[in-house]
């Protein structure tokens, strides 16, 4: 009795041709996979700013020529970025490099606070107004945005503070330059309702200051409620520390920060 089945026999151990693809099926399987993918990887291209164009238009921005940096807005506006797409992936890494030169003597004092005004006039012109945004129109909602002690670039909280009062809020600011700044934060926060207070933290040695801060602001608050936003570039790598320093959001992006903290102040003010 035979128990198994004979096996299949191979033609030189090479599997069974397939039919050959039509003229049809190969259009059909072009216009389905082929054309789509490659539309989205040239439409990847086109809405990416590289790094050699940021590098370029800190190159102008150093060299204070407006012209230039106008005709490198507008080529980007013409490859379909918007003026948040612009802040964002231009002024932003610009503003980051701008520091970093700061930081390694590559440029001097003058060259920075020009170079910093000449951005934030051009954040003033490109700024996120007008800009459709995810978030309802905020009624009323006010922010207070804290400089952490020592930290000179600021342009990332300047851009926050732009992306709030697009979407409606109030934004207050208070500065962390020569010391003092826990009283004062406490105090606007004594005087006036604040629905949400964010902070700027760019390095490890800012943190335990961040802590404590959080925890004062708290008891300090008129409001019960506030919610305490932690930003900048740390928290792009850690986002788990923000929790940890008693912080209720952790915002990756500027753009963001608006939505996130309107959805956050409406689930506490309908619990």
């Amino acid at each position: 009795m035979r128990l198994l089945p004979d096996a299949p026999t191979l033609d030189c151990g090479l599997a069974e041709p397939r039919a050959p693809m039509l003229p049809g099926s190969l259009a059909q399987a072009l216009q389905r996979d082929l054309i789509p993918r490659l539309a989205r990887a040239h439409r990847t291209a086109l809405m990416h700013i590289t790094t050699q164009e940021v590098d370029a238009f800190t190159a102008d921005l150093l060299d204070f020529g407006d012209r230039a940096m106008l005709a490198r807005v507008d080529a980007l506006r013409q490859r379909g970025f918007s003026n948040g797409d612009l802040c964002l992936d231009l002024l932003a890494p610009a503003a980051r490099k701008l520091g970093a030169l700061w930081d390694d003597d590559r440029c001097d004092f003058t060259s920075v606070t020009i170079g910093v005004g000449l951005l934030q006039r051009f954040m003033r012109l490109l700024g996120p107004q007008g800009e459709p945004t995810a978030a309802t129109h905020a009624q009323g909602l006010q922010l207070l945005l804290v400089r952490t002690p020592r930290e000179q670039h600021t342009f990332g909280l300047t851009m926050v503070a732009e992306f709030f009062r697009s979407a409606g809020w109030g934004v207050a600011g208070v500065s962390g330059m020569g010391g003092g700044v826990e009283a004062t934060a406490e105090k606007r926060a004594q005087v006036q309702h604040f629905d949400a207070v964010g902070y700027s933290v760019s390095s490890e040695a800012q943190l335990d200051w961040v802590a404590a801060q959080i925890k004062s602001l708290r008891r300090a608050s008129r409001n019960p409620q506030v919610v305490v936003m932690l930003g900048g570039p740390l928290f792009l790598l850690q986002p788990q520390r923000a929790a940890e320093l008693g912080a209720d959001l952790c915002v990756p992006a500027a753009r963001q920060a608006a939505v996130l903290a309107q959805r956050r102040v409406q689930v506490l003010q309908a619990a």
